[in-house]
């Protein structure tokens, strides 16, 4: 802030014991409880003033957080030409590294206001008291609650002895390898101060469901049918985020225990936000929980209902889950946000009831928190009922009912039966309790009678009866209130109208069809039929309709794209797809060749669909003009002996044409890295508004030479290539084509050597931490990512010559490896044993070093790639006897800023290794060198390549077997 220095000693505790250094003029210092605040008297008029946050003279809390070598701070007012980080416009603020502003402090005047940019750490007994918690008499002892997850650390110390048993159900081993289960379970059942947990005398069960890779369905229901026998409780802070009906087999798997068992399970709502409730969050019978900020503001990511199919109310309540403080995996304490710590939180809460209540079943306990809950802001689909309130939950003598659900109503109206369901109220006192009900919400529903006297021990109901004929269409909740008490009703009057689809085949006869709607909305209906067929959409207005029509004959002999991409719906609605009015698609080339794939595509807006065509069958367009956002392809992989076609073709609704004028050609080669070698390739391509189309792959003998022809515009187009499928795969970057180019591509080209393409994300470090992208191969095309195996294989990383890691992987993110200080880093990957069977390449040893610091961003790494390029035939093989021409390229990686290079070596060997002799006189012309050798008649030959840049960065790269003579 002021320019001045201190040095803080560190005691053998980590906090502050000493400060070392002497502000210039005078300072003030002070503790407040274990802050050390030190206020320079330049600044104290500020800081006494407010203008300038005290916060940023508190020593300890600047240590603490890390700011040791730049003060963030957030400041009103004019920056002038200061470097600004971030704005913040909602609070009319800019965020300024003062540290990197040397004239910060002389226009400290300029400023309104100024604070520490500060990091923030809730904590979990922020959250308990935020609850309600903790409610004397209430601790959950004799509950014992279930935690499905990734296990649990049973040695934690805020965890000591609460794990009654573990059991794993992944088939690795019940112990937490994440961290996440130990997080939930410290929610729940922690006795550790000050992070105690909402039921800290619970005891705990552990199930391993989870492991880094996921949650298997069978892992989890499998978990549950174990846990449900011997907990009253069950948390499940887990899920899938595709959008459910609550028919899935997790969600029955809910429905079925609780009823079965009486165990309540206590499900996350999911992170996917609005609109993605999946399972077992939907389950009828799962206490479902979303998840609410320290303000009780519902969290961005917390996913919301309705439910899927039948609008149903999900979460049915919300609880802390941002910032959450427990239990971590070293031992320590962790921060974390989700749903997955704020459904503990309940678990916890449901834990008190079931030990006050040894009674009760999941569906009371269910009833308790979710009919008590404290009133935040939001409508039921995102919160539910609302914040769960233990002392409400703990002190009410009568708990009911807390969602009813009337569900989705399609229409027509006018005739529709009143539909009734039954509120329960329950009552645990020793004294009668008379209920007054207000309903809050739609005319349509009606509640009868208008009070309840619920009788001592006993339980009374209220109906609550929908005339759904009533009212306008929508969503709707309302509240029935009850004393303290709150239950949500929600049902959807909605109006649906049925598109009928009748499909007529080229013969007459009624066809086959795959029908898609879809509006700009991105409102979508589908619909196989066999020649006659209805599909009922929600929204009247214009639609894309899809329409593919198959004329059969046993088998698909002909397809029909029958396009309407401006269908108006008004109502009831007729559509006819006659494929008769169909115009013929041909592939007329010039060279033998047969379908090995045929596709059609339709796209407008958020509709994209592609329809793939028997390889055998005619294609036919039904032709259109449609609008100008409208596109329909076709798409046809044609292959042949040595020559392929891979055309897509767009139009807005006619039959597509091309020109040979508008085709490129690629001439691909296929190397062989073993003797009698199958191989297989695929070709992909993609429009500018999707995915990669599917492509199925052809099995060719290696070596193999093929001309392709593809469309040039704007269609990327790329291919997959097997060395042994599904093993030794090859990526080829997508790219376009300008007409009557011509390309060449050469794949498993030797020699197949470690390092790394264009097509890897670039290696960089980022603070401290490396990010490495060395393949075990790559082969000459600097466009291929080439994924194969080395059969043995070790990498070690050095730093200053000091090994700081080892193992057999160099891709990935590493951490631990960088340090704070400029240093030279050395990465050795020796490849003992190629890859199975392979006859080249069957050994190396690279070693990459490079110089790195310490960066404020994201830093891309100067290391040195080489690429060769040699005349090697389809065996990867050259000719004995005679002179051969070494060409290389070596240079800094793709993506890194390009380093000079400053010198070059290139060796030779025919024993393997034994002896070397130096390739002389290498001439350098642009980025590329060559050298000349004699070959001997037979055998192979070992490579090694030596380079130097100008910044003393270096690759010493080895390949044995690089190729063999002939």
């Amino acid at each position: 802030m002021t320019g001045d220095v201190l040095t803080v000693m560190r005691g053998p505790d980590g906090k502050p014991a000493g400060l070392v250094g002497e502000p210039s003029g005078g300072w003030i210092q002070e503790t407040v409880g274990d802050d050390v605040y030190v206020v320079p008297n330049k600044a104290a008029g500020l800081v006494n003033s407010g203008r300038v946050d005290r916060e940023l003279f508190n020593v300890t809390r600047l240590v603490a957080e890390g700011h040791l070598r730049s003060t963030p701070v957030i400041v009103t007012g004019g920056v002038g030409t200061m470097s600004v980080k971030r704005s913040l416009p909602s609070i009319g603020a800019s965020v300024i590294d003062v540290t990197q502003q040397a004239d910060f402090w002389r226009d400290v005047e300029s400023f309104d206001k100024i604070w520490l940019n500060g990091m923030a750490k809730p904590a979990l007994d922020r959250s308990v008291a935020q609850i309600g918690g903790p409610v004397p008499g209430y601790s959950g002892q004799g509950a014992t609650v279930a935690v499905l997850d990734t296990g649990i650390k049973a040695d934690h110390p805020d965890l000591a002895g609460k794990v009654l048993e573990a059991k794993d159900f992944t088939g690795t081993s019940p112990n937490d390898e994440h961290g996440h289960g130990t997080h939930v379970a410290g929610i729940i059942a922690s006795n550790g101060a000050p992070y105690r947990g909402v039921a800290p005398d619970a005891t705990l069960l552990s199930g391993k469901v989870c492991t880094a890779s996921g949650c298997p369905f069978d892992a989890i229901i499998a978990g549950m049918e174990w846990a449900a026998s011997k907990a009253r409780v069950v948390n499940m802070s887990l899920g899938n985020d595709a959008p459910s009906d609550g028919t899935d087999p997790l969600s029955q798997a809910v429905n079925k225990l609780s009823a079965q068992t009486g165990a309540l399970f206590v499900v996350a709502a999911g992170n996917s936000g609005p609109g993605k409730l999946g399972t077992p969050a939907a389950a009828d019978a799962a206490l479902t929980v979303g998840a609410v900020d320290r303000n009780d503001v519902v969290a961005s990511f917390s996913s919301t209902g309705p439910r899927l199919g039948d609008s149903a109310v999900k979460p049915d309540l919300a609880a802390p889950g941002v910032g959450i403080v427990s239990a971590g995996l070293a031992g320590g304490h962790v921060g974390m946000s989700g749903t997955s710590m704020a459904t503990p939180h309940v678990a916890g809460a449901a834990a008190l009831l079931a030990a006050a209540h040894p009674s009760w079943r999941g569906e009371d306990l269910k009833a308790a928190l979710t009919s008590s809950t404290a009133v935040i802001a939001g409508d039921p689909f995102t919160r539910g009922t609302g914040r769960v309130d233990l002392r409400k939950a703990v002190g009410s003598p009568v708990r009911a009912t807390g969602v009813v659900n009337f569900g989705y109503f399609a229409g027509p109206y006018g005739s529709v039966p009143p539909i009734s369901k039954k509120v329960l109220y329950s009552n645990d006192s020793a004294a009668p309790v008379r209920l007054d009900l207000a309903w809050n919400g739609s005319s349509a529903v009606t509640v009868s009678p208008a009070s309840v006297e619920v009788p001592a021990g006993g339980s009374a109901s209220v109906t609550v009866t929908l005339d759904v004929n009533q009212g306008e269409l929508g969503r709707f909740t309302g509240e029935l209130v009850a004393g303290g008490l709150r239950t949500v009703v929600a049902f959807h009057k909605d109006r649906t109208y049925g598109v009928t689809v009748k499909a007529i085949d080229r013969n007459g006869n009624p066809g086959r069809a795959n029908v898609i709607l879809a509006n700009a909305a991105g409102a979508s209906a589908r619909l196989s039929l066999q020649g006659n067929g209805q599909v009922r959409v929600r929204e009247l207005g214009e639609y894309t309709l899809a329409g593919f029509v198959s004329t059969m004959d046993g088998a698909e002999v002909e397809q029909t794209a029958v396009p309407l991409p401006a269908l108006q719906v008004t109502g009831e609605t007729e559509v006819v797809l006659d494929a008769r009015l169909g115009k013929p698609v041909s592939w007329t080339v010039p060279h033998r060749v047969k379908p090995a794939a045929l596709q059609f595509g339709m796209h407008r807006g958020k509709l994209t669909v592609l329809s793939g065509v028997t390889p055998t069958a005619r294609m036919s367009v039904v032709p259109v003009d449609g609008p100008a956002d409208f596109e329909l392809t076709t798409r046809a992989w044609l292959v042949g002996e040595h020559t392929d076609y891979h055309l897509v073709v767009p139009s807005h609704g006619q039959v597509p044409r091309y020109s040979r004028s508008q085709l490129a050609s690629v001439r691909t080669s296929f190397h062989a890295t073993r003797p009698n070698q199958t191989g297989s390739y695929a070709a992909t391509a993609r429009r500018p508004y999707d995915v990669s189309s599917l492509i199925p792959r052809v099995d060719v003998p290696f070596p193999r030479s093929v001309t392709k022809y593809v469309l040039a515009g704007d269609t990327t187009y790329g291919q997959f290539v097997w060395g042994r499928f599904p093993f030794e795969s090859t990526v080829l970057r997508m790219r376009t084509y300008a007409p009557r180019e011509r390309a060449a591509e050469d794949w498993f080209r030797g020699p197949l050597m470690p390092g790394s393409t264009e097509v890897h994300y670039p290696m960089y470090r980022e603070k401290d931490q490396f990010l490495l992208n060395f393949s075990e191969f790559t082969d000459s095309f600097s466009g291929h990512a080439l994924e194969a195996t080395a059969l043995d294989k070790a990498v070690r990383v050095y730093r200053d010559d000091a090994l700081v890691w080892q193992g057999t992987n160099a891709r990935g993110i590493f951490n631990g490896v960088a340090g704070p200080d400029p240093a030279v880093y050395r990465v050795e990957m020796d490849v003992r044993k190629g890859a199975q069977d392979w006859n080249v390449s069957t050994e190396s040893r690279s070693v990459w070093t490079f110089r790195s610091q310490r960066s404020p961003e994201r830093a891309y790494l100067p290391v040195l790639i080489n690429r060769w390029d040699l005349n090697l035939d389809g065996n990867n093989t050259a000719p004995g006897g005679l002179p051969f021409v070494l060409k290389l390229s070596p240079a800094t990686q793709y993506g890194a800023p390009l380093v000079p290079i400053k010198e070059v070596s290139v060796g030779v060997s025919f024993d393997r290794g034994r002896t070397w002799r130096p390739v002389p006189h290498l001439l350098h012309s642009g980025d590329s060198y060559r050298g000349m050798v004699f070959h001997p008649r037979s055998g192979s030959v070992a490579l090694r390549v030596q380079v130097t840049d100008v910044q003393g960065n270096s690759l010493d790269q080895t390949v044995y077997d690089a190729y063999r003579l002939r």
